[in-house]
């Protein structure tokens, strides 16, 4: 099941239950995408200025700032069991 899809350049994310998958070629091959994410449920994703955000389904948000090569957690230990169920970017704030 796919959730969410993002562009980025010739970069296609797509947000599925068994993590986030890329292609490069217009969606003809996608290959799961490691680098920081675990192995989770990922429902949601936006991009805005260079940074790319991932929502999970219980483990809050992750971001990349070299376009999806590596992930870290963007949210507080706090927010560990954070659900996300959507999210969304805009240039002007």
């Amino acid at each position: 099941r796919v959730y969410a899809f993002y562009q980025s350049g010739n970069k296609i994310f797509a947000c599925t239950r068994s993590g986030l998958f890329l292609s490069t070629n217009s969606g003809l091959l996608w290959l799961k995408v490691a680098g920081g994410i675990p192995d989770i449920e990922l429902t949601s994703i936006t991009g805005i200025g260079g940074v790319i955000y991932l929502g999970t389904y219980g483990d809050g948000i992750y971001k990349s700032q070299d376009d999806g090569v590596n992930w870290s957690k963007s949210t507080p230990n706090t927010f560990s069991n954070l659900l996300v169920r959507g999210l969304s970017s805009d240039a002007n704030n």
